[in-house]
């Protein structure tokens, strides 16, 4: 569900890149130069096992934490121009709420890591990385895990909502709108909290 999700949201990338190997082979079989396609073969790889492959075990890692959830019926994929998102269905405890949202970032920082410590080439690596950053508030993993972290200091035994409720075709009002992730610049939140701090 989620390779092909993400596949599905950079295969004009990848694309684009193919056809640039295509040319840059064409071209050094014509002139003997090798150069152009040492280069764009580089880019292809980076993208390739870089990019995507952060990005599915990003989204990954936020599946697995909701399984065996408690009030999580079913996990779906949302996608958009720019972001794709993991969106559990149901309720999720403020706990569980931020160990899903960690869990994408952290698997990709772990693994870059350990990438870095293999002696792979660094590019690769801060892929990896890089998705550290989406633990700041200002992605949505960030966001989800300050508010679920926030509901837990209040000791509120709420659950959170975690995903429309869809009536006639519509979203209900009371639902929290589930947004987040990929694309490639955005991870995906989990679950959104209510916007409202709960009483003790």
């Amino acid at each position: 569900m989620v390779p092909g999700a993400v596949l599905a949201q950079v295969w004009p990338l990848l694309a684009f890149l193919g056809l640039l190997v295509a040319a840059a082979l064409a071209y050094a079989v014509r002139s003997g130069d090798g150069v152009p396609l040492e280069l764009s073969w580089g880019l292809f790889l980076l993208a390739g096992p870089g990019v995507v492959g952060s990005f599915v075990l990003h989204e990954g890692a936020h599946v697995v934490a909701l399984r065996g959830a408690p009030g999580v019926t079913h996990v779906a994929v949302e996608r958009t121009l720019l972001r794709i998102s993991v969106v559990p269905i149901g309720d999720l405890s403020p706990n569980r709420a931020a160990g899903v949202a960690a869990a994408g970032p952290g698997a990709c920082v772990l693994v870059g890591a350990a990438l870095w410590a293999g002696g792979v080439p660094a590019a690769w690596c801060w892929c990896y990385l890089a998705h550290g950053a989406m633990l700041l508030p200002v992605f949505g993993d960030g966001r989800t895990l300050v508010r679920s972290l926030a509901l837990r200091s209040s000791r509120s035994r709420r659950p959170l909502r975690a995903a429309w409720r869809r009536s006639a075709g519509r979203r209900s009002p009371r639902a929290p709108r589930a947004s987040g992730a990929p694309g490639a610049s955005r991870a995906g939140h989990p679950v959104r909290p209510p916007t409202r701090r709960p009483r003790s």
